[in-house]
């Protein structure tokens, strides 16, 4: 709860900046703050990332997408942000993408679809080959960390090195940390390859599925 109050608070803060505000008193969030201004339930959650225009890519978006799955979903699975297809559909994943999680549900996980949640970090695609920036990691984060309050997965798999890092705030280099688990507030999280770079770079698929059994038999060994 602490890392959602002080997303919020700087989501806070880049909010009075974009008014035009060089300096504001603002009270910071203490440990015994109680009024988290974001909703406790997924669809109203999900309804004010809908309404969303404070990052620069709400302007140029078709809409933003938010995350499919249940509350009490096993694994929380986390792209960066929304493909062009997915940020036209307001869907993820779709196309390849879908057919690879399909087949790793139900081949490697042995899940259901009730038992996976997947969302991105950034809930607005990015305009292509812009870079991130800090700004736009900063106003997506809190409602990231509200789905993980309230989907409270008991995994968490990054798809490639950006989410894993936005989230984290750890360093890595995806080709010797990936399948490779991390704390993070509690939850074990683990970087893998996204679906998009493995469709690019089919031979790394063996890596991947490596990565994905590992999950399987942590989830396995709960049971």
């Amino acid at each position: 709860m602490k890392r959602l109050k002080n997303a919020l608070l700087l989501k806070q803060l880049y909010l009075f900046k974009a008014f035009g505000y060089r300096y504001t008193e603002t009270k910071p969030f203490t440990e015994d703050t109680d009024d988290v201004p974001l909703p406790d339930t997924l669809e109203s959650l999900h309804a004010q990332i809908r309404v969303c225009h404070l990052c620069n890519y709400a302007k140029s978006r078709r809409q933003a997408v938010t995350g499919r799955g249940k509350r009490g979903a096993k694994v929380m699975i986390l792209s960066a942000a929304p493909t062009l297809a997915e940020d036209e559909s307001g869907t993820l994943p779709v196309g390849k993408s879908k057919e690879m999680l399909d087949n790793i549900l139900q081949n490697v996980l042995h899940l259901l679809e009730d038992d996976v949640y997947i969302t991105s970090f950034l809930k607005c695609r990015p305009p292509a080959n812009e870079s991130v920036k800090q700004y736009d990691i900063h106003s997506c984060k809190p409602f990231l960390l509200k789905e993980i309050d309230l989907i409270s997965p008991r995994y968490i798999v990054a798809l490639g090195v950006e989410p894993f890092e936005w989230l984290s705030g750890i360093s890595v280099d995806l080709t010797q940390s990936h399948g490779i688990f991390h704390d993070f507030s509690g939850y074990p999280l683990m970087p893998t390859f996204s679906f998009s770079y493995l469709l690019r770079n089919p031979a790394l698929k063996k890596e991947a599925y490596r990565d994905w059994l590992r999950l399987a038999e942590a989830l396995k060994r709960e049971n």
